[in-house]
C-alpha cells in the first residue's frame, strides 16, 4: 500500500465533495493501490475494502481512532477508542471471489458483496438485503432431477435470506461491528463502523487544514499551492507558527 500524499489528499477530498459512501470509499483506496485498476477496486468484497480501509487509516493517521456516539436509552455521551486491529489482520486483495454452497436442494455458485452492491443499495431505489443476494448468484443448480429453477422455486425466499447469512459469515469486514455500553445507564446495544465515512472524515479535516495552510502562506510570502505542499509538515509547520 502506497502512502497517500499531501497533493492525494487534496485531490481525493476534491473529487469526493458530495459523492455516496460507496465512491468515497474508492476514491480513497485508489492512491493507495495504484496498481488496481477503477473496475478492480470495484469488485473487492465489502470486507476487503473495509480491511483495505482500516489499513490505509492506519498508515495515513495511526491505529487509534476517537469515536463518540449518543446513547440510545439515555442519550448520554459516550466517547470510545477504537484499534485498527480490532476487527481482525488484512486480507490480500486478490483473494477469490467466488464461493459455492448448498441451500435447500440448490447448489448456488456466488460472489462476495462489493462497491457495485453498495451504490445500488444507496441509490433510492428499494434494493433489501434479498435482491443483494440475488444479484450475488453466479449460478444456481438443482440438485434434484426435474426440479424447477430457483426463481420459480416456492422456498426462493429462504434460499435468498440463507444465502445472505451465508455472505455475511465468510465476508465478517463487510459489516464492522461493535458492541457498545454506556458508563451511565449501562445499557448495551450494537454499532456499525462505517470506516469509510469515518476515514473521509477525517482526510476532509486534514484537506481543509492543509488549503487553509497554503491560503495563509501564500497570502504572506507569496507561495504556489505546490510550493506549500512541497514542504515538509514540520517547515510548514514552522512558517506558520511564525506567522502566528
Amino acid at each position: 500500500m502506497r502512502a497517500l500524499t499531501v497533493f492525494d489528499i487534496v485531490r481525493v477530498w476534491e473529487l469526493g465533495e458530495g459523492k455516496p459512501s460507496w465512491y468515497r470509499a474508492l476514491l480513497l483506496l485508489a492512491p493507495a493501490l495504484p496498481d488496481l485498476k477503477p473496475e478492480e477496486l470495484a469488485a473487492l468484497s465489502l470486507g476487503q475494502r473495509n480491511a483495505l480501509l482500516l489499513q490505509l487509516r492506519e498508515e495515513l493517521i495511526g491505529r487509534t481512532m476517537e469515536a463518540f456516539v449518543k446513547c440510545p436509552a439515555c442519550r448520554d455521551a459516550l466517547e470510545f477508542q477504537i484499534d485498527t486491529r480490532e476487527f481482525g489482520g488484512f486480507p490480500t486483495p486478490g483473494e477469490t471471489m467466488q464461493r459455492q454452497v448448498e441451500v435447500n436442494g440448490f447448489v448456488v455458485t456466488y460472489r462476495l458483496w462489493n462497491s457495485t452492491d453498495a451504490a445500488q443499495a444507496s441509490s433510492g431505489e428499494k434494493y433489501d438485503r434479498l435482491r443483494m443476494a440475488e444479484g450475488c448468484i453466479l449460478e444456481a443448480r438443482a440438485t434434484a432431477a426435474g426440479a424447477v429453477a430457483i426463481e420459480h422455486a416456492p422456498e426462493r425466499e429462504s434460499i435468498l435470506a440463507a444465502l445472505g447469512e451465508e455472505l455475511a459469515r465468510v465476508d465478517p469486514l463487510g459489516d464492522l461491528k461493535l458492541t457498545l455500553a454506556c458508563a451511565n445507564c449501562g445499557h448495551q446495544w450494537p454499532a456499525f463502523l462505517d470506516i469509510a465515512a469515518f476515514l473521509w472524515s477525517e482526510l476532509k479535516r486534514r484537506a481543509e487544514s492543509l488549503l487553509e495552510d497554503v491560503h495563509v502562506l501564500a497570502s504572506a510570502y507569496g507561495w504556489s499551492e505546490a510550493d506549500v505542499f512541497a514542504m515538509t509538515p514540520t517547515r510548514r509547520r514552522f512558517f506558520m507558527e511564525k506567522l502566528a
